[in-house]
This record gives C-alpha cells, sequence and structure tokens, in this order.
C-alpha cells in the first residue's frame, strides 16, 4: 500500500520537474519517509485492531498528510515561489530556484517546508536624470527600462534587498552612467543643443556601461588599417555616418575646443579612407550600422541572444533580468528650456523673412523682365500691390498698361486678387 502511495508521488514529481533536482531530492525523501512511517503505523494497526482498522488510519494519516501540503502559486499576476528546507534558500549558493504558478506539494508546510513568492511579470522602471552638459546647458533625459527577476536565481534578487533596495541601486547605476555620459567632454556632448540630437549616440555609450559585452567591438583589422585608429571614440564613428550630432564641417579655431579638433581630423581621416581604401570604408560603416542595429532592437526590448543566458541581459548581482532599455527623450530644462524657445522662435522669424525677401526679390526681376527691365519701377509696382507703400497710382512713373496688370496678375498669382481689390475702390483703370 504505502508503495503504491510513494510510486504516485514520485510519478507527480515527474511531471512537475524544472531541473530543481536538489529540491526534488529533499521533497521524494520526505515524502519516501513520511509515507514510511504512515505505512507502518497502519500495519502494526492491522496486527492489534484489525486490518480494516489499519486500512482506515493509512488512508486517514496520507490524507492528512497530502492536504496540509498542497499550496496553489497563482497565475494572475503572475508569480513564482522560492522554495524553502528547515527555513533556508534552497541550493542559495547558485541564487537558488524557483517554482512555476499552479498546485505544488510541500511536505509539512510550515515546519519543514515552505516558500516566499515573488512577482514573475515583467515591472517598468522610469526615472529622470538632469545634469549640465560641458557648456553649462541642462538637459533632462528620461531612461526607461523594463526588467523581470530571474527566476533560475531568485536568491539574488532577495539577499540585494527584493524589489524596493534593488530597484533603488539599479537606479542610482543608470544616474551615475547618465550624468557621466552628460558632463563627458570625451563621449559626451559639448554643447546642450548637440545633446538634444544625441539619442542614439548616448545609447550606445550607455549599453557599453551597463551592459558590457552587449555590443559588438569593432574588428581589429578594421581599426588597423585607419590612420590613428586606435584613438578614435566610438562615438566619433557614430557621429560620422549618423550625422547626429554632425561633426564639424570647418576646420576650428585656435580657441575652440580640442574635441573640435580631434573630431575635424576624424572626418577628414575618414574622407580620405573612404577615397583610398574603399573597402575597408565600406567595412567599418557596416561595423557601425550593425551596431546602431543592436541598439535599436535593445530599445524596442531585443536584446541579443547569448549562448546558454536567458533573452535579456541578466545583472546577477541584482538578480535581475533586463528586457529593455531606452533614454527616452533628451530635452533642455530650466533656463535652458527657455533660451531653446528663443533659439527657436528667432529661427523660425529668419526664416520667414527669409523666404520673404526671396519671394519679394523673384516677383521683383520676374515682372521687370516682362517690362523693359526697369527694376526701379518693377520694385514699387510690387511693393504697391502688397501695400508696403503709400505712394499712389497716379504718382507712379511706371506705365500700368493693361498686359502690365495682367503680367501681374500670372507672376503672383493669389496676390493679383489683392491688386485688383486695391485698383477697384481708387477707381483706376490700366492704360491702354
Amino acid at each position: 500500500m504505502w508503495y503504491i502511495a510513494l510510486r504516485a508521488f514520485d510519478a507527480f514529481n515527474n511531471l512537475r520537474r524544472e531541473n530543481m533536482t536538489e529540491f526534488q531530492a529533499l521533497r521524494g525523501l520526505t515524502i519516501a519517509i513520511t509515507i514510511g512511517f504512515i505505512a507502518i503505523a497502519a500495519m502494526i494497526a492491522m496486527a492489534t485492531v484489525g486490518f480494516a482498522v489499519g486500512c482506515v488510519i493509512f488512508s486517514i494519516l496520507l490524507a492528512v498528510f497530502l492536504l496540509q501540503g498542497f499550496r496553489n502559486i497563482p497565475a494572475n499576476p503572475m508569480m513564482r515561489g522560492i522554495p524553502l528546507f528547515w527555513g533556508n534558500y534552497i541550493d542559495a549558493d547558485n541564487g537558488g530556484t524557483s517554482l512555476g504558478s499552479g498546485w505544488w506539494f510541500f511536505p509539512f508546510v510550515g515546519l519543514l517546508f515552505d516558500y516566499i513568492l515573488f512577482d514573475a511579470s515583467q515591472i517598468n522602471l522610469a526615472m529622470s536624470v538632469q545634469e549640465r552638459t560641458p557648456d553649462r546647458g541642462v538637459v533632462l533625459v528620461d531612461p526607461y527600462f523594463t526588467y523581470i527577476v530571474d527566476q533560475n536565481h531568485p536568491v539574488w534578487f532577495i539577499r540585494a534587498g527584493d524589489r524596493a533596495m534593488v530597484e533603488k541601486k539599479f537606479i542610482e547605476r543608470i544616474d551615475g552612467r547618465v550624468r557621466e555620459w552628460i558632463s563627458s567632454q570625451t563621449e559626451g556632448p559639448l554643447t546642450w543643443p548637440e545633446a538634444l540630437q544625441s539619442n542614439g549616440l548616448a545609447m550606445d555609450v550607455i549599453i557599453r556601461m551597463l551592459f558590457p559585452g552587449t555590443l559588438p567591438d569593432i574588428p581589429r583589422s578594421i581599426i588597423e588599417a585607419i590612420t590613428d585608429g586606435d584613438e578614435i571614440p566610438i562615438s566619433m564613428l557614430i557621429k560620422y555616418f549618423t550625422g547626429r550630432p554632425p561633426l564639424p564641417e570647418k576646420a576650428p579655431g585656435v580657441d575652440d575646443h580640442d574635441i573640435l579638433k580631434q573630431e575635424y581630423r576624424v572626418k577628414q581621416t575618414l574622407n580620405d579612407l573612404r577615397k583610398s581604401n574603399r573597402v575597408i570604408w565600406n567595412q567599418l560603416e557596416a561595423a557601425i550600422r550593425a551596431r546602431i542595429a543592436i541598439t535599436n532592437d535593445i530599445k524596442s526590448g531585443m536584446f541579443p541572444p547569448r549562448p546558454g543566458e536567458p533573452e535579456g541581459y541578466p545583472i546577477n548581482n541584482l538578480g535581475i533580468i533586463v528586457k529593455l532599455a531606452s533614454l527616452g527623450n533628451i530635452k533642455p530644462e530650466g533656463a535652458t528650456a527657455a533660451a531653446a524657445d528663443e533659439v527657436a522662435k528667432a529661427r523660425q522669424i529668419a526664416l520667414v523673412h527669409t523666404i520673404e525677401s526671396d519671394n519679394f526679390t523673384e516677383q521683383v526681376e520676374k515682372f521687370a523682365r516682362l517690362h523693359g527691365g526697369d527694376m526701379k519701377a518693377a520694385t514699387e509696382a510690387i511693393q504697391l500691390l502688397r501695400k508696403l507703400t503709400t505712394k499712389s497710382t497716379t504718382e507712379q512713373q511706371f506705365a500700368l498698361r493693361a498686359d502690365n496688370v495682367q503680367a501681374l496678375l500670372t507672376i503672383l498669382g493669389p496676390m493679383g486678387s489683392a491688386f485688383a481689390e486695391w485698383i477697384v475702390p481708387h477707381g483706376k483703370k490700366p492704360a491702354n
């Protein structure tokens, strides 16, 4: 009888096996010993008070043993359980183990075996980092990460301080790396306008700092083929091929920052390489594009696969696996934001004035070409049409014949109606 029960529990254990050999072994041994004692007690009862009474005793003891040990790990919200044995984590030296959602059997739960629940769903972590660029501008970055607890090593997560402390440590790590990039004069932006164009560049730097080994290195054969290739930062190569932010177009002055001078030299070097060795230049571009593609995948929640590792990037000392990493928006803050608004408004006004000036000049030239090339008279006619002057038609020395009016209507399109509207109220008619 007890043998049949033991074999049934072995079959149950095999069905629920998740490579947790130590947990399964301890539980199986406990079950075997317990059922053995129950069977011995039943056999003693059978020998002393009768077979029927012994069967009843065996059934009652076995039912009590089973009922006290079954526990359900909920699936909504998604949870997992860390098994304990005598209050200690099982296989703790290797990060422990965890049990999936569903019904599990814990012999003598609360006394011999027990479990701790943890959230197995993806957790979103948003933060804000504010720092000054080397030009003293203030920028705000909104990093955004998604992680899960490493279900194969949950004890690391618990020992790191559980969710509150793990997130605090992770945020501090991210905060430090982002601040380091913003204020860096080598791989960071020199100015706040440059920072606003540097999301992709910043992601490359942050991924290298936080998730080493994720991005592929530039092959040595390519680096060695570039003049002073070992002295060129990856960030400058990314700027060269993406133009965000662009490398200097003109040679920096004597008083300009040394980084600008280096960036200009790098641009010249790579331009020369493109002419002299297009094969190496193409290989370099392909390597940089590959890094950018992986960076974009990580921002979308797809870390590159790692042999023998779970999907995502494991951070073992925190017991988590990062699934998504993004820096979100990079924007000016405080007084810098106000300055950015003023710059934007000034650019818009300048653009409108440029367009207006170009349009006016073009109209004057077209009208003058049609009527003898008199630029002065053509200018006054166009100004009159636009109501930019107060000179009346009787004061114009430019003969507004019917063909002149038609020329204006043709050249200026919708503005011709404005001309007609001006002519009619003043009772003027074109001269024939």
